[in-house]
């Protein structure tokens, strides 16, 4: 059995209850289907929200790098892998998305730079 850390659920928590103290099922469905059939736009919104972890309207590097230090995947033989290990940032693909801007990016800009890289692996925590 797969155990999510306790970092990932608060923000899905978070996320899910836009801040309250509980998710509502209209909530809560809402953010299902947007994950399933929601627009791009919308996509890059949950995942900026979850990515900012201090909910400051901004995210770093070391915010995504945390929050991929959390996920994990099958390898298909039910042993799980770290995304970021198996990733490694190799094709230094999270030091060309943050080039475009400053060290800090808004929601604004996380929108340009996932456009520009042209890559899903910033909405990753969203498959």
């Amino acid at each position: 059995m797969f155990k999510l850390p306790v970092l990932l659920i608060d923000r899905l928590f978070q996320v899910f209850s836009q801040g309250k103290q509980l998710v509502s099922f209209d909530n809560f469905s809402k953010k299902c289907e947007l994950l399933i059939r929601g627009e791009l736009s919308e996509l890059e919104n949950f995942v900026f929200a979850i990515y900012d972890i201090d909910k400051d309207g901004l995210i770093c590097k070391e915010d995504i790098k945390l929050i991929f230090s959390y996920l994990t995947s099958s390898n298909g033989n039910n042993t799980y892998i770290n995304p970021i290990n198996e990733f490694s940032f190799e094709n230094n693909e999270l030091d060309t998305f943050f080039s475009f801007s400053e060290s800090k990016i808004n929601y604004q800009s996380f929108m340009v730079n996932t456009n520009q890289v042209q890559s899903e692996f910033f909405l990753y925590v969203s498959i």
